[in-house]
This record gives C-alpha cells, sequence and structure tokens, in this order.
C-alpha cells in the first residue's frame, strides 16, 4: 500500500492489498529459519555440489554423516496457531499449556556410514 502511494501516486486501501494478495494465494506465514549466507558461502556449497554430482556408491560409502536434534521435552518450543470463534478463549482445546522454563530438552547425536 505505502509502495503503491511513493512509486504511483496511487492511494488504495489496506482490504485491497489483502484481497489482491490472496487472489495470488500469498497468505501470512512465519519465515523459515536459516543460516546467513554471504555470496562466497553460496558459490562455494554451489561449487561443493556440482563436484560430487556423478559420485558412485563406494565413493559415497566413505563419507560420515553426522546429525544432532534437539527434543522438547514437552512439545515443540515453535509457535502454534488456533483458530476459534468469539469467547472461546479459554477453551480446553485453545489453550496451550507450558511448564516452567520450557520443560526441558534432550540432544541426540548420531553417526551413520
Amino acid at each position: 500500500q505505502q509502495q503503491l502511494r511513493e512509486v504511483r501516486r496511487v492511494a488504495i486501501s489496506q482490504w485491497t492489498v489483502r484481497r489482491r494478495l490472496q487472489e495470488s494465494n500469498l497468505t501470512h506465514k512465519t519465515p523459515a529459519i536459516g543460516p546467513k549466507l554471504t555470496p562466497a558461502h553460496r558459490q562455494a556449497r554451489l561449487r561443493f555440489a556440482r563436484d560430487d554430482l556423478n559420485w558412485i556408491l563406494e565413493q559415497w560409502g566413505s563419507v560420515l554423516f553426522s546429525d544432532e536434534t534437539r527434543i522438547c521435552l514437552y512439545g515443540s518450543d515453535g509457535r502454534r496457531k488456533v483458530y476459534r470463534r468469539p469467547r472461546e478463549r479459554f477453551a480446553e482445546c485453545c489453550i496451550k499449556e507450558r511448564s516452567a522454563y520450557g520443560g526441558g530438552s534432550c540432544m541426540i547425536w548420531g553417526l551413520t556410514q
């Protein structure tokens, strides 16, 4: 809305903007989280992928894969959205229970070859 006003000097309502976004199937979501990558990082990743593109199974057999994951003991630590009707704020199905200090978590690390 603000960009159209500044660039094209056109005034439209916020509802027009919302309708146009909805018509284009664009919805408001929480952004994905990932590492900050510089152009050099992107080039290095692309070079790595291209170098190993045609590896045979025996070459991949010498690679050691490792991974770690964090498990929250009392459910997800991410945001959760709830759809509810008016005056249902404190209905049992609309309350996300929580434990003090997040309830704890466990880190698991593993290797595969």
